[in-house]
């Protein structure tokens, strides 16, 4: 069997690849192996998967127009709470 060593992994996914595992009581390298094999095994084509999941009319998501926005007030990043970290 091969090895694989993953580099610059996001922390995002990194905390997410640990909390899947602990919830499926896995080690994270067990739950690395069974994503990838899943995904790697599946027959549909990624479009064909992403459209069965959307329905054949796709997804409807109404925009708000950024004139209906009000604008914001930039942050004061000299307040006491943003101060140097000691």
């Amino acid at each position: 069997m091969a090895d694989l060593s993953i580099r610059r992994l996001e922390d995002d996914v990194y905390r997410r690849l640990k909390a899947r595992a602990r919830a499926e009581s896995a080690s994270m390298e067990e739950m690395a192996r069974r994503i990838l094999r899943e995904a790697l095994t599946s027959k549909t084509p990624l479009g064909t998967a992403i459209q069965e999941a959307v329905g054949p009319k796709g997804l409807v998501v109404e925009i708000p127009s950024r004139k209906a926005l009000r604008p914001r007030e930039p942050i004061d990043f000299s307040a006491p709470e943003y101060g140097p970290d000691e």
